[in-house]
């Protein structure tokens, strides 16, 4: 879908900004907590779900963002 393509900026050359460095360090000590009690493979399954579930979350908000602001547009257009 092209507005997706426009959202997540699908783009060959993309840079992470450093504010997403600064969130995994200071996530790394929380992944050692988990990690050492529940294991690794506990925190891997963990954090895949958690990014698939955030990921259909996103879609679906701006897919209903998208849609109330046609709808709104069309009905101020006619």
């Amino acid at each position: 879908m092209i507005l997706e393509d426009l959202y997540f900026c699908n783009r060959e050359k993309a840079e992470l900004p450093p504010a997403y460095w600064d969130i995994q360090k200071r996530m790394r000590p929380y992944d050692m907590q988990i990690k050492q009690p529940l294991g690794l493979s506990f925190l891997d399954e963990y954090t895949s779900l958690y990014a698939q579930s955030a990921d259909l979350m996103e879609r679906y908000y701006f897919r209903s963002g998208t849609q109330f602001a046609i709808r709104f547009l069309l009905e101020g257009l006619l």
